[in-house]
């Protein structure tokens, strides 16, 4: 029996940049992308999913996209379109 081992390639798109989006950036990688038990400080508004692609609006009016394909992880940073301020419960 052989083992075999996929590792991911990871491609990072900055339009916008922050400390917070490093720190969400480094958890996700080091917690293997599950986005099931993101902690609270990351999340400013609820998480939108589709089967290929997440997005995850943080404070500070900024949304990180995952799109994740076979061996290959996109993470897109951007300013969010959305108007008013973001509060954090």
């Amino acid at each position: 029996m052989q083992k075999r081992s996929y590792s991911k390639s990871i491609e990072v798109f900055y339009g916008v940049s922050s400390p917070i989006v490093e720190d969400l950036i480094h958890y996700l990688i080091d917690s293997n992308f599950d986005i099931k038990d993101l902690p609270p400080e990351f999340r400013a508004r609820p998480i939108i999913v589709t089967p290929h692609r997440v997005e995850i609006e943080i404070k500070g009016g900024i949304v990180v996209t995952i799109i994740m394909r076979k061996r290959l992880v996109s993470l897109i940073v951007e300013e969010s379109s959305r108007k008013g301020e973001i509060k954090v419960k």
